[in-house]
């Protein structure tokens, strides 16, 4: 990873969200999340981590140009469709996360960039639902730590897509105590 990550004490639009070693929610074991909403009422955002053994195809067959996994964005409201992407000029609609990525948008303007070669796979990925808090509940999270805020620079859709190696990469980014925990197994007991 190429990454730059700084580690914050506090969360914002665009930075990860890490699950710590023994967060105890099997939703969000090594999860790591990006964060595309977060104000005083509440937040939101995307498991990137954790595909659900369907593919793009399974449920829209109608879009046949590229096949791609579709990951589990949370578990909130598992039978809609979100995306994140990098061509927030491109669809209307689309809610800016970082300067590369955004996220919704018009979903006739996707599939119709999709099908005619606009949007690639390295531009997309797609969730079955959502990661959400309610008012001033990830930042009770944050403090009692079960998540590692991380800021990082320049996010590349492709890179983020190691399902296996993700949470590991970053805990060792994110360093110190951090690191320590990089290459836990799943379950330790059966080391």
């Amino acid at each position: 990873m190429n990454w730059k990550v700084k580690e914050r004490s506090s969360a914002m639009v665009g930075s990860f969200l890490v699950a710590e070693a023994y967060l105890g929610d099997p939703n969000f074991e090594k999860a790591v999340l990006l964060l595309t909403e977060h104000s005083d009422e509440g937040s939101f955002g995307f498991v990137l981590n954790k595909t659900i053994g369907l593919e793009l195809q399974d449920v829209f067959p109608e879009i046949e140009v590229f096949s791609m996994p579709i990951y589990q964005g949370g578990p909130v409201e598992k039978d809609h469709l979100f995306y994140i992407h990098t061509k927030g000029n491109l669809i209307p609609n689309s809610i800016k996360i970082t300067e590369e990525i955004s996220w919704g948008g018009d979903f006739h303007i996707l599939k119709e960039s999709i099908q005619s070669g606009l949007i690639g796979k390295e531009d997309i990925r797609f969730f079955l639902g959502y990661s959400g808090w309610g008012k001033a509940q990830l930042a009770s999270e944050i403090e009692s730590k079960s998540w590692i805020v991380l800021e990082v620079d320049d996010i590349h859709l492709p890179e983020i897509g190691k399902e296996d190696t993700l949470w590991g990469e970053l805990m060792r980014e994110a360093g110190g105590e951090h690191a320590l925990w990089a290459n836990l197994p799943v379950d330790p007991q059966l080391n």
